[in-house]
Formats: C-alpha cells, structure tokens, sequence
C-alpha cells in the first residue's frame, strides 16, 4: 500500500524505495507545506524550521545503500535497535499507540532475550498494565498544529467561500461585480496563503500531484475559477466562461475541504460546521437574498457546531460565552433579519463573517493529529496523574 504521505504531497516530493521500502523526502522538491505531517498516522514527517522543508528518518538510506547499518542501530549501547527484512505476516499487526489507519508501520516490538535483566518490572507489565485502557479519544492536543501558524489557511478558505459567493451572485442574480477588484482580492489571497510554505519561491510546484492530491487540486482549481471567473465578469465568453468559473468553484471548495478530511485527526469528522463546502452556499444565499435556503445552511451550521462542542465537551464560563458569541450574533440574529425583512444588509453581513472567522478559528484551535508520540505522552501523563 502507498503511504499516504507518498500520495497526498503535492510537490511529489516523497517517494517510498521500490527495493526496502523506505520513504524518502527530496529536499530539493520539497516545498515546506506540512501535509504530509498532517496525512501520516507515524508523525514521521517534520518540519526543519532553519531549512524551511519537511524531514523524517530515512534509516540513513545512504548508509545502508552501501551495506552499512544505520548510525541509530550503530550507536545504540545496549543492541535494542535492529533492522531486518520486516517479515510480511507482521505487517497488518496493531502496534501499541500507532493509530488504526489501514496503514501498518513495519516495525515490532520484542521482549528481551534475557528475561531476569533489571528491566524485567517493566517487561512484565507490558502491553496490558501500561497501556490500560488505551482510547485514542483522550489525546492531547498536537502543538505543531496551531492557530498562530496557519491563520494563512484560514483567511484563504474563508476568502473561497466569499469569492465563491460573489461570483454566484453576479451569475444568478446580476450583482454588479468589479473584476479588478475581484481578481486583486483572489491574487492576494493566494500570496496569503504562501506565508504557510516553508519554501514560497517552489510555490509553482504545489500542483505537480494533481491527480492524487487533495492540495494540489485545490490551488489548481482555484487558479481556474480565478481565471475564468475574472473572463465572465470581464464579459468575456459567455456563457463558457461563467460556467466554468461555477464549476471550479465548487471543485476548490471541496478540495479545500477534503484537504482536512484526509488528514490523520483524533476526530475526523466528515462533516463539520466551518466547512467551505457549507460556508460558501450559507454566504451566497444571504449576497441573493433567498432566506429559505439561508435559514437551511444556518441550521445545519448551528446543528453541527452544537454536536461538536458535544463531542468535545464544554462547561467553562469562557467557552459558553465563545459558543454564545458565535451562533447568536453569526448565525441566529441574521437568520431573524432574513425572514422578517426579507432582506439582507452590512450589520448582519459584518455579524455573519466574524461568526464564520470565530467558527474557522476554533476548529483550527481543535485540530488535533493523531500521531504515536502523542498517543504516548497523553496516556502516560493520564496514567501517571492517575497513581499520584
């Protein structure tokens, strides 16, 4: 089976050796985007911060190109480190805190050929005293996955759904639309989004893998609604053009979405409630003034939020108030406005967004990967915590 690092980075900057199996990152592709750390269940893929690229252990694939063992294995005092032909009967085999993903690492774990060392307290107790009652719904939260770094995404997504919107308004509607305007606002949007890359400069090879990921087809598909978008509201090649442009949009928002979709998470909901998918037709039926089909897409919003916070649990006066905060103003109140005025305005418009932005934010605040090291850390601080 691919890894789905292999598959979903955009840049074909990783490949898996055809003879022993290795993943290797070309750092000379890479472009520093974070999705394969994102899309694998080893946490394996990290993030050089003086190089700007994305790196892993390659079993020091030059080393054992020439017959010699990797420098781990070489190193380690007592011999616990050894690499061999991983035998294929143990490759569908769960490892203790590596998530279940369809994906096997191809690595086990053994007991110690002395059993009367020192150690043997410890030997004992494996696996079901020390990992208990293993849940990995009780992880804690990644650090290297944060709302201070990838507020780049979030303004992009949200610009989606409203450059999506506006357009779907002068298609439907006639909405008097600036293609200057337009387009500066999308050309921006995508030089935002390039403050996420490690490496801006290799920014045109985002969509080398457009055929097997997620990412690469969202820049793709966007570029065309940009392009075609900007030719329909140019008035040029009509109805072609139009077309193409309400074609593409829905194409890059839901690439956008399936970007987090495919993504290792400790809760990876299918549907959630700041989805570009959801968010883009909630804002076009307020810019075409349909109230019925606002007040629909408010309700599931509210109805999927609602069953998040569930999931997640709340109960603190701060996390109240932020709930509050984000339905009453950003949802309910224009949902009001709609069906009593009939009409939408500036107030309610401002309201909508900043409920969407609050709602973007926390899910990026709750995004959590579901890797080995943090399986680990978060069971053993439970269980440690638990003793004391």
């Amino acid at each position: 089976m691919e890894p789905p690092c292999v598959q979903q980075c955009p840049a074909k900057a990783i490949r898996k050796d055809t003879e022993n199996g290795i993943v290797i990152i070309n750092e000379a592709i890479c472009i520093g985007c974070y999705y394969c750390s994102w899309t694998c269940p080893f946490g394996a893929p990290v993030f050089d911060v003086k190089e700007g690229i994305m790196n892993k252990c390659d079993l020091c694939y030059e080393r054992i190109s020439v017959g010699s063992r990797p420098a781990c294995e070489t190193v380690c005092p007592t011999g616990a480190l050894q690499t061999q032909v991983f035998d294929p009967e143990l490759s569908e085999q769960n490892v203790p805190f590596f998530p279940e993903s369809g994906v096997y690492p191809a690595i086990s774990i053994e007991k110690p050929e002395r059993p009367s060392s020192l150690k043997q307290q410890y030997i004992n107790t494996y696996p079901e005293e020390v990992l208990g009652n293993y849940s990995p719904g009780t992880m804690v939260k990644n650090v290297d996955v944060s709302l201070k770094r990838e507020w780049p995404l979030l303004f992009f997504t949200l610009l989606i759904s409203v450059l999506g919107a506006v357009f779907g308004s002068f298609f439907l509607t006639g909405m008097n639309v600036d293609p200057v305007t337009f387009g500066v606002s999308g050309i921006s949007g995508i030089f935002i989004s390039m403050i996420h890359l490690g490496k801006k400069i290799r920014v045109f090879r985002i969509i080398r893998n457009f055929l097997n990921s997620w990412l690469s087809r969202e820049a793709l598909f966007f570029s065309l609604f940009l392009f075609s978008s900007i030719l329909s509201l140019s008035g040029k090649f009509n109805p072609v053009s139009g077309i193409t442009g309400l074609i593409t949009m829905y194409l890059t928002a839901f690439s956008a979405d399936m970007i987090y979709i495919r993504s290792v998470r400790i809760r990876n909901e299918l549907f959630h409630s700041s989805q570009v998918t959801i968010t883009l037709p909630l804002f076009l039926s307020f810019m075409t003034g349909f109230a019925e089909a606002f007040v629909l897409f408010a309700i599931i919003k509210i109805y999927l939020y609602l069953g998040r916070k569930v999931e997640y649990g709340f109960g603190s006066t701060v996390q109240i108030l932020l709930i509050v905060s984000r339905l009453v103003p950003g949802l309910i109140v224009p949902s009001v406005v709609f069906l009593i005025a009939g009409v939408w305005g500036i107030v309610p418009g401002i309201l909508l967004l900043t409920g969407e932005i609050l709602d973007r934010c926390e899910f990026y605040y709750e995004f959590d990967i579901l890797t080995p090291r943090y399986a680990m850390e978060s069971h053993f601080k439970q269980k440690l915590s638990g003793e004391s």
